[in-house]
C-alpha cells in the first residue's frame, strides 16, 4: 500500500491518498486486515516512527491500534456471514472450460460477495491471492507530468492536485485514453482462476461497453492460457481480454 499526502498551502488541509499496491499469492484475510488496520493508524496520525516500530507504541497509539483492530474483526465478521453462491464454489472444484462457462451464467456478485469468495477459497480450499494492475496510456502521453490525484467536475473540468505542468486539456485528454486493468488471481497448485476489471480510469467506464464498471472478466488456467502468458497480457493490455466469460457486479444496470 502507498499513501500520498498532499497539502494545501492556504487552508492548511490534507488530503490523504491511498493507493494499493500489487501482491502476490497471499492469504487474502491476513492481507486485507493488515491494509485495513494500517489505513485506520493513518488516518488517525499514529506517528510512522511508532508505526514502523522504530518506537514504542503510545497510550494513544495503542488504543487507535486496539480500536482499527476492533473495527477489522467486525468487518471480517461480517464477511465471514456473506453465504458464497454455490456456484463459485463448484467453479473451485471444476478443471473443464465449459463447465466453468456454465457456472458462470447469470451470476451476479457484489465487490464484497467476491471477497468473501475470495477469503472462502483460501480458508476453505487452500487459494492463495495474488493482484496485478497495469495502466496504459496514449503514446503521445508524457507519463512523469502527470499528477498524483485529479478531480473532476462537470462545472470546473480537470483539476490536478499535485505537481503537474500539463495544461486541463493535456490532462483530460491524457486521463480519458488510458486503460487501467485490475486483475486478482486466486491460485492453488497449477490451478488459478482470474477476476478482472478493465476502466477508463478518467471516467470510470470500461473499454468495452463505454458503460460505468458493472463486470468482471473471467479466465483460468482451464481455457488454455498460462498464468505467465496473461500476466504478460495484462501489462500491455491486449485485446485477447475481450470475449470472455463475465460475472455482473450487483447493482449494475
Amino acid at each position: 500500500m502507498i499513501q500520498h499526502v498532499l497539502s494545501n498551502r492556504k487552508t492548511g488541509k490534507r488530503l490523504v491518498v491511498f493507493e494499493e499496491s500489487d501482491f502476490e499469492r497471499e492469504n487474502p484475510i491476513k492481507h486485507y486486515g493488515n491494509e485495513i488496520i494500517v489505513k485506520q493508524m493513518i488516518l488517525n496520525e499514529v506517528p510512522w516512527e511508532e508505526m514502523s516500530g522504530a518506537k514504542t507504541l503510545s497510550e494513544r497509539s495503542t488504543a487507535i491500534f486496539k480500536e482499527a483492530y476492533a473495527f477489522w474483526m467486525e468487518m471480517k465478521k461480517r464477511f465471514r456471514e456473506l453465504k458464497v453462491p454455490e456456484n463459485l464454489i463448484q467453479l473451485l472444484k471444476s478443471r473443464n472450460k465449459t463447465n466453468q462457462q456454465r457456472l458462470l451464467e447469470g451470476l451476479v456478485l457484489s465487490p464484497e460477495l467476491l471477497t468473501s469468495f475470495f477469503f472462502t477459497a483460501y480458508h476453505e480450499f487452500g487459494f492463495t491471492l495474488s493482484q496485478y494492475t497495469s495502466q496504459c496510456y496514449p503514446k503521445t502521453s508524457d507519463t512523469r507530468k502527470k499528477p498524483t490525484v485529479y478531480d473532476r467536475e462537470a462545472t470546473r473540468g480537470t483539476v490536478a492536485c499535485g505537481k503537474t505542468i500539463l495544461s486541463g486539456a493535456e490532462l483530460k485528454n491524457t486521463l480519458e485514453h488510458q486503460r487501467v486493468i485490475v486483475a486478482r488471481i486466486i491460485d492453488k497448485g497449477a490451478q488459478w482462476h482470474c477476476f478482472f476489471t478493465r476502466v477508463n480510469d478518467f471516467g470510470g467506464e470500461e473499454t468495452w461497453s463505454g458503460k460505468k464498471p458493472s463486470r468482471y472478466g473471467y479466465l483460468s488456467n482451464a481455457f488454455g492460457r498460462g498464468r505467465a502468458e496473461l500476466l504478460q497480457q495484462l501489462k500491455t493490455g491486449e485485446d485477447v481480454l475481450d470475449k470472455l466469460p463475465y460475472i455482473t457486479l450487483a447493482g449494475s444496470p
